[in-house]
């Protein structure tokens, strides 16, 4: 019996700052998308939509923004 395999998921060129859908930014991160939905709604991960349409999309850019403001906020302590 042959087990399913997940598809793989093409990330955006490096210079690239968008990351459109889930499975991109769960590919980027490193982690499930389960685990991206959970900390979206903790509002751990950045996303936003476009107006009438259900994809997510996430600017690497912020995420890395909110790491900044975590690590500065975790320094001060």
């Amino acid at each position: 019996m042959e087990t399913a395999r997940a598809k793989p998921v093409a990330l955006p060129a490096p210079d690239c700052d968008l990351l459109t859908g889930i499975e991109q930014v769960a590919q980027w991160y490193g982690i499930t998308e389960g685990q991206v939905r959970a900390r979206i709604a903790h509002g751990e991960i950045v996303v936003f939509k476009i107006a009438g349409r259900n994809t997510i999309y996430a600017l690497k850019s912020d995420q890395n923004d909110l790491w900044k403001k975590q690590a500065e906020t975790y320094r001060a302590i």
